[in-house]
Formats: C-alpha cells, structure tokens, sequence
C-alpha cells in the first residue's frame, strides 16, 4: 500500500501496511501512477464473523509473511499462518485439515471461520 492514497490509514505505526483507500488505489492503477503489485487485496469472505465470539482470531506478523503472494501454494495460506502460530491455533488448522482431505474444498469445513 501507500501513504499518499485519499482514505488510507496504516495499521500499525512503522509497518506500510495500511487499510483503507481501496478505490484510489484502484485508480493510481488505473491511471498508471502505481503498480498493481504495490498493493495486496483482502477481502473478508465472513464478515458475519467476530473476535469477540472466538470466530476469528486477530494475529501480528511479520510484513513479508502478511504480504506473500499466494497464488498457487500448496495449502491455503491461513493454515501457514495458523501452523506458524503454533499450539491451539496450529491444531485447529489441522484438524480442518484433515475434516476436509478426499474434499475439493480449500482449507474450510464444519469449523469454517473459527
């Protein structure tokens, strides 16, 4: 991401890693002022879900882990992210693992979103 966008605010101080500005964004790309690779989309699929209720879990990590490209890994990359967590996390991430192998699914099942 970058600083100068309208409407983008970074995450935490130091970072670059901002949220917000999603259509300047998508406008300094389009004008040809940025690159499509300066920037890296998340788009929650679960926006019903909630912290709070111990659906989804809040994690810090590193810049280069959070902005990794993630085309054609060999698993979904939030269960690398929960196997590096470890304990609990790295469980869960098993568990649906193995609820979903023979599937077609992607790393969610039953457990989906927790």
């Amino acid at each position: 991401g970058r600083a100068d966008l309208p409407g983008a605010a970074e995450l935490s101080e130091g970072t670059r890693v901002y949220r917000g500005g999603a259509r300047a964004a998508a406008a300094a790309v389009l004008a040809g002022d940025a690159h499509p690779l300066e920037f890296r989309w998340f788009v929650g699929r679960h926006t019903a879900l909630s912290t709070r209720r111990g659906e989804w879990r809040s994690l810090a990590c590193a810049r280069p882990l959070l902005l990794k490209r993630c085309q054609a890994l060999p698993k979904p990359f939030w269960h690398e992210v929960m196997e590096l967590c470890g304990g609990e996390c790295a469980e869960l991430s098993r568990l649906i693992a193995r609820e979903n192998e023979g599937s077609n699914k992607r790393g969610f099942g039953r457990a989906e979103g927790i």
